[in-house]
């Protein structure tokens, strides 16, 4: 963790616009900072979701549901801008449309 601007970016290539749901997943450990910054940009905006990767590591871990548009305009981000002496796992992101 750190004050920098830094970020893990996942692009996300859609094939349709509707409301999809996020998931992300790490692998949890007690170093692993326990208000790791997920910001997800949708069609309404960008929203941050802070999630303890101290616990629920090695499952997929719902963030939300948003709207997307199609195409790659949305991302999802792993930002290291959190709790210091510890670290953020930027392993996986998913979406499923609903």
């Amino acid at each position: 963790t750190a004050s920098a601007s830094d970020t893990a970016k996942w692009s996300v290539s859609l094939p349709s616009s509707g409301s999809y749901k996020v998931y992300a997943w790490w692998t949890a450990a007690s170093n692993r900072a326990t208000s790791a910054p997920y910001i997800v940009s949708h069609s309404g905006g960008n929203t941050t979701v802070n999630v303890n990767q101290r616990a629920n590591g090695g499952k997929w871990n719902l963030l939300g549901t948003w709207n997307f548009n199609s195409g790659t305009a949305q991302r999802v981000q792993l930002s290291c801008w959190t709790s210091s002496g510890s670290y953020v796992a930027a392993d996986a992101v998913k979406l499923v449309k609903q």
